[in-house]
């Protein structure tokens, strides 16, 4: 039987879950179908994803840089004391994107205070993220191995 219009009436409960399900996240230029006031449209998943956070990490730089949770990250280098790469999966649109960082040390150290610093925001797919350790007086800066650091980009698509 030939229909010249799909309806909702003609359409079975089961036409979405009745598909493959995705096993990972769309690619860029998968299609999504949506209704935009009654019209139907399709779209780029860049479209939806555009915004979103692109990559975040966790890891424990304390001796040897491990990753204990990620997204979007390959992996992370260790590139002496207190100064990781973070590798991401797939390369941003650009190098201007923002970054967030954040840790906390397994145990004080006296007037000291712990710093995380975003450097070398130079290209599109890695970015260096640097412990400093200061003195509360602010006269001493130095490298230093943390625990729990972690790190949120966002950014543009590729």
């Amino acid at each position: 039987m030939a229909f010249s219009k799909i309806a909702a009436t003609t359409l079975s409960d089961d036409i979405i879950s009745g598909k493959t399900a995705l096993a990972s996240i769309p690619a860029e230029t998968d299609e999504v179908l949506v209704s935009d006031n009654g019209t139907l449209k399709r779209m780029d998943y860049s479209i939806i994803s555009q915004g979103h956070v692109k990559v975040w990490a966790h890891w424990d730089a304390a001796g040897t840089p491990s990753l204990t949770d990620s997204f979007g990250v390959s992996s992370i280098t260790d590139e002496g004391t207190g100064t990781t790469d973070v590798n991401f999966t797939t390369a941003l649109g650009n190098a201007n994107y923002s970054c967030m960082t954040g840790g906390s040390t397994i145990a004080s150290t006296g007037n000291q205070q712990m710093y995380l610093v975003a450097n070398n925001i130079t290209d599109s797919d890695t970015v260096r993220i640097e412990v400093r350790k200061i003195d509360i007086d602010g006269n001493t800066f130095a490298v230093s191995d943390m625990a729990n650091v972690h790190m949120v980009i966002c950014g543009d698509n590729a």
